[in-house]
């Protein structure tokens, strides 16, 4: 039976109820005028573990927790007094294992009876409030994570206005979030319409990009190398409500790679530099060779004579060009010794004093602080000497040079210009100018040899170029400071190390160089792969009064050796030829002649022959290009003092 309404028919009300309440989640509590428990529905034995007869006819506040009294007191006096009809109030209730736990309480008045008493609906929390804090957590983590990524990360609604504006974001724009926040985005730079299209695309398309390479502006107007990535954002229906975008800043990486491809380039063209200088030096000393042995036949006062010398004199200097190349492509030394370089520059800076222009004042700043470097030092001497060189031709009309040195420690957030250093300590060498300084254009090329802005036809272009090859070589590296109309500064960080125990020296340095050739007739065997300085090595040792046997190589030298069963005294040979090294060719030699007696012949220099594998008992070293009466008293010095 129901009524016409569709409900239950009034018999059977109390029934119906009974099994609703029965079947609830949620528990009914009736407490009297008195706050004493009259009833409870049997969920509250599911959620409370209380049996009802634990519960009735005591105090509803003997289940209350003792800090939530005032408030269920406050809401059931407003309720009985009739100033408020019904109440919802969070309280802890006490369970049969003596956990609170919380519970939403819902009270109302029932007059119905003799006696006014509240119905309270109670409902368990424990799972709402569970969600609830693993939500607040996972919001706090995401905030954390938002508030520390080095990414920018910015949300737009539809109308592309700004919802949010991380630090990063502040950091790398320099727009504070107040100063963005409902406003349009500040970022996008004139004329570049494309990250508008990009978040378009996402809002309306539901599309996604990344890592989007492009620039955008900071609040100074400078633009930024970036990353951008854009993906639309979703409500819980699916609906786009706006986009987030991320944006990586690569302005300092991509410089870095530009400066890792620079260095590289150099280093191809040094080594190209260097691999030419070897073969023109070469050409060099047949040249020389050639000259010398010319002007000794060539009458004094002669117009000949004089021709020859200029030869003589240009090949001079060409001589020293091709030193300053083949330093370009030089692999480093092996071994070097300690200089520490605030004395060594000590005894450098009065010699720059008396040769540069008097309109030039030179200062220096050395610190007091001991700080040694592995460096040869007369490569350390042309270092400077190329920098204050520099230096001085920037200041046509007179300045100030500045020499300084100190310790100092690089770290992985210090900057100093070049890609490839490594955090260390370094000792740092500046040259300082208030010349004419450098545009960025200029700055970003000085290191290309033969670069120059002089086109006055004495400058080679090869200063700074050996300069960045020597602090290269040498595990350093170098940074340029250069403002056009106020000066340029370079700065050259050469590694570190400690102090090197005192040795004692002993025996006496002998002489290369004699006066006389012995009675008998020594036999030097010449070894050198280009044919024209062969012959003029040949022609030189023979008009000295030697006997010459001569190879184009190893192998063909190899071959002489065993047909002239007669004493061979001297090996003379190149040191690197295409089939075999002359140090190679002189331990073959040796086993077979141990009185052999060797003089290496080379382009590099001899500290550095020295430093990758040195000199034995019975050899010396000559540097090409040579004259013939360097040649000959090498020659002679070995032979009679060796």
């Amino acid at each position: 039976m129901s009524t016409a309404e569709g409900g239950p028919a009034p018999g059977r009300d109390d029934q119906f109820f009974r099994k609703l309440v029965e079947a609830s989640q949620d528990f009914i509590v009736v407490i009297d005028h008195e706050g004493k428990v009259t009833y409870v529905s049997p969920s509250m034995q599911r959620v409370l573990r209380f049996e009802p007869a634990q519960i009735y006819g005591h105090s509803a506040f003997e289940f209350i927790h003792p800090e939530d009294h005032e408030t269920a007191q406050r809401a059931l006096a407003d309720e009985l007094a009739g100033t408020q009809p019904a109440w919802y109030i969070d309280v802890r209730l006490l369970t049969a294992e003596g956990e609170w736990i919380p519970v939403e309480v819902k009270g109302w008045l029932d007059r119905s009876g003799e006696s006014p008493r509240v119905i309270v609906h109670a409902r368990d929390l424990r799972w709402r409030k569970t969600m609830e804090r693993l939500i607040s957590e996972q919001d706090a983590w995401m905030r954390a994570l938002v508030a520390a990524s080095p990414l920018a990360i910015i949300t737009v609604d539809t109308a592309l206005m700004v919802r949010s504006w991380n630090p990063a974001a502040e950091r790398i724009f320099d727009w504070k979030s107040e100063e963005v926040l409902g406003l349009p985005l500040p970022v996008l730079p004139e004329g570049q319409p494309e990250e508008r299209d990009l978040l378009w695309n996402a809002i309306n398309g539901g599309k996604r990009f990344d890592a989007y390479p492009t620039r955008r502006a900071r609040r100074d107007g400078r633009l930024i190398d970036v990353n951008v990535s854009v993906a639309p954002i979703r409500d819980t229906e699916g609906r786009i409500t706006g986009a987030i975008k991320l944006v990586a800043d690569t302005s300092q990486q991509r410089a870095l790679d530009r400066q890792f491809q620079q260095s590289q380039s150099l280093d191809t063209a040094w080594r190209l530099a260097g691999a030419i200088a070897h073969d023109f030096n070469n050409l060099l000393a047949t040249i020389l060779t050639s000259a010398e042995l010319l002007l000794e036949e060539m009458p004094g006062g002669s117009q000949s004579r004089a021709d020859v010398e200029s030869i003589i004199g240009a090949t001079a200097r060409a001589r020293e060009l091709t030193h300053r190349l083949l330093g370009l492509g030089r692999r480093p030394q092996h071994r070097v010794p300690r200089i520490e370089v605030g004395a060594a520059l000590q005894g450098q800076i009065p010699e720059i004093r008396d040769r540069v222009d008097r309109q030039i004042r030179v200062e220096s700043a050395i610190s007091d602080e001991e700080a040694f470097v592995l460096v040869d030092p007369d490569q350390l001497r042309q270092l400077v000497d190329h920098l204050a060189q520099n230096a001085c031709d920037a200041m046509p009309h007179g300045g100030t040079l500045t020499i300084e040195s100190t310790p100092v420690l690089l770290d992985r957030d210090t900057a100093v210009g070049d890609a490839r250093i490594r955090p260390g300590e370094y000792v740092l060498l500046a040259i300082s100018d208030t010349g004419e300084g450098m545009s960025p254009e200029t700055v970003a090329r000085a290191f290309e040899p033969f670069f120059t802005t002089h086109d006055d036809g004495r400058h080679q272009g090869l200063g700074l170029a050996t300069v960045y090859a020597m602090a290269r070589q040498l595990g350093g590296g170098i940074a340029i400071v250069s403002v056009p109309d106020v000066g340029t500064t370079v700065r050259v960080y050469l590694p570190r190390v400690e102090r090197e125990p005192a040795r004692r020296v002993s025996g006496e340095s002998r002489s290369l160089i004699g006066d006389l050739v012995p009675a008998e007739r020594p036999t030097i065997l010449l070894v050198e792969d280009d044919g024209t300085l062969r012959a003029a090595i040949r022609r030189a040792l023979l008009q000295a009064g030697f006997e010459v046997l001569d190879a184009a190589g190893g192998a063909e030298a190899l071959v002489v050796n065993e047909t002239h069963p007669e004493k061979i005294h001297l090996l003379v040979t190149d040191v690197v030829m295409p089939d075999v090294s002359g140090r190679v060719l002189a331990d073959r030699l040796r086993a077979l002649r141990p009185e052999l007696k060797v003089l290496y012949m080379s382009g590099s220099s001899a500290e550095t022959f020295r430093a990758n594998g040195g000199l034995g008992s019975r050899e010396a070293f000559v540097q090409k290009p040579f004259t013939p009466s360097a040649l000959v008293g090498a020659v002679r010095g070995l032979l009679e003092f060796l």
